[in-house]
């Protein structure tokens, strides 16, 4: 996952099928959304959510941080948990631009 030749995606809200604003996302389901992404050459996103009322956002972040927490490929993925420095860049860029 930190090959120079990935790419960190800043919005993602979901992956081969896999819609992280789903209520019914599961842990099974990040995972293939993060197997897909890395199969494609994408080493890094930024798990995003889309605007809804305010407890139906925390739901949905809640749901991605405990998957998140339970998948190591969803954690080497940096599945919405980017470095500071990926602020810098917009879309999705080669790695090497985002360090």
């Amino acid at each position: 996952m930190s090959s120079p030749d990935t790419y960190f995606d800043l919005q993602v809200n979901g992956y081969g099928g896999v819609d992280f604003n789903d209520e019914g996302l599961t842990a099974e389901g990040l995972h293939q959304a993060c197997e897909l992404l890395a199969r494609d050459g994408v080493g890094g996103i930024l798990a995003t959510i889309i605007t809804d009322h305010v407890p139906v956002m925390q739901r949905r972040l809640e749901n991605l941080s405990r998957f998140r927490g339970q998948d190591e490929l969803a954690r080497r993925s940096r599945c919405g948990k980017p470095r500071p420095t990926c602020w810098r860049t917009c879309g999705c860029q080669p790695r090497s631009r985002t360090a």
